[in-house]
């Protein structure tokens, strides 16, 4: 746990977690903490990875992190993404007290995550798909699900 702390123009400019960066902690808190001017490539404040049991299915039984009362992340920046926190794999709980300001990222200043997945949803077989907006194909139903039926994608 990680309680009543400043963290004041960190950086990790080539890395991740500007202030802080917690790989594959099985429960972590932060709480009540001050994050302000802190930056680094992803997660401009903090950067949160879990590599323990990966593959499990909710991954977020492995590594459980809290992000809760209070924390305030002011101005804190991510050339890549995640301005405030970056998250891989296992979602943090974050709750409705914490206080994000003017940070800043190319890809969400407040909060992102890597995607763990994608999926295509249809809503008729009349919808028409374009890639990579050179051309368009029918979706038949002969090769994808039913209406309102969707396929995942997982990489």
């Amino acid at each position: 746990m990680i309680s009543k702390c400043e963290f004041t123009e960190n950086a990790a400019v080539k890395g991740q977690g500007g202030a802080i960066s917690i790989d594959s902690s099985l429960v972590f808190t932060l709480s009540s903490n001050k994050f302000f001017n802190n930056k680094a490539m992803r997660g401009g404040a903090l950067y949160l990875q879990c590599n323990l049991y990966k593959n499990e299915e909710p991954p977020s039984r492995s590594c459980r992190t809290f992000i809760n009362q209070t924390n305030n992340f002011t101005a804190n920046s991510a050339s890549i993404q995640g301005g405030a926190i970056q998250w891989d794999h296992a979602m943090p709980t974050i709750d409705s007290t914490n206080i994000m300001t003017n940070n800043t990222a190319l890809y969400n200043p407040k909060i992102a995550s890597l995607p763990k997945g994608a999926w295509l949803e249809f809503i008729s077989n009349n919808d028409y798909f374009d890639p990579y907006n050179t051309q368009s194909f029918l979706i038949t139903q002969k090769k994808f699900p039913m209406d309102g039926e969707r396929i995942e994608v997982f990489g």
